[in-house]
């Protein structure tokens, strides 16, 4: 916790210097990355950031609904598992945990790692429980 707010205090720090020296921090600078450990920090239950996936059936359709940032690749895995009806899927929904980067992502590595606050088996188990939602929500 301690870490996590003086990164964010150094963040502010750098922002307030670029703005009062007239420039702009490119890409959020360091207090992008800071508010969001901070954010991270902040909602860790048992040292494990909590993630929620919502399924909704409408008509011959669904949607799913997907924490943080996940990769294309779960719109198409879950497409695959519910073949029998149209499915829209949806990112940044209930809670942010940065991106939810794929297992190969981890392996090959990646910008999207640093922005990443999960493990490599997040993926994974966003999609098994998208998968059993939209199974729910079609019967």
């Amino acid at each position: 916790a301690e870490e996590a707010e003086a990164k964010f205090q150094e963040g502010i720090a750098e922002a307030l210097a670029a703005h009062a020296g007239g420039e702009k921090v490119t890409s959020g600078g360091s207090i992008r990355a800071a508010v969001a450990r901070r954010y991270v920090h902040r909602h860790l239950i048992d040292g494990r950031v909590p993630m929620y996936v919502s399924a909704l059936g409408f008509g011959a359709g669904a949607a799913v609904f997907f924490p943080g940032e996940i990769f294309l690749e779960a719109s198409e895995e879950v497409r695959v598992a519910c073949p029998k009806r149209p499915v829209l899927t949806f990112s940044l929904c209930d809670g942010w945990c940065g991106y939810i980067p794929t297992r190969e992502v981890y392996r090959t590595g990646g910008y999207e790692l640093s922005a990443s606050h999960v493990s490599a088996e997040a993926f994974g188990r966003c999609v098994a429980s998208a998968s059993r939602l939209l199974e729910r929500v079609s019967r």
